[in-house]
């Protein structure tokens, strides 16, 4: 009996301590007549760097983790340009982007728009 009760207690732990997986889509919006270049930093000091043509949205990052959505975005560090000209906006502030739940919490899609008021 005692047996029984420990594994229950252990099994019972171990299904509410365990984080849940996110799963997350990320993409950019380029609302801007111009071509941007885009440098992501993330936690890991992991540099990305891409292209997003004039009018296009592109889907930079799909996957998984731990951190919620809001911890993801807090996590990476942008830097954008367009013609040369580096914007000032904080791209890791949250409220900059449309976070719609795709399924439920744990599935979601994220998009950062990018204006040409962005540069100015």
């Amino acid at each position: 009996m005692k047996k029984l009760i420990l594994i229950v207690a252990t099994l019972f732990i171990l299904f509410i301590s365990c984080d849940p997986y996110y799963y997350n889509k990320l993409y950019i919006i380029n609302n801007c007549e111009e071509l941007i270049t885009i440098s992501i930093t993330d936690t890991w000091n992991k540099i990305e760097t891409f292209s997003v043509e004039a009018h296009t949205t592109y889907l930079f990052d799909e996957g998984q983790g731990i951190a919620t959505p809001k911890g993801m975005i807090k996590g990476l560090k942008f830097e954008v340009t367009k013609n040369g000209v580096r914007s000032n906006v904080n791209y890791s502030d949250f409220s900059k982007w449309i976070y719609i739940e795709t399924k439920d919490k744990y599935h979601s899609e994220l998009y950062l728009p990018i204006n040409t008021e962005d540069f100015e």
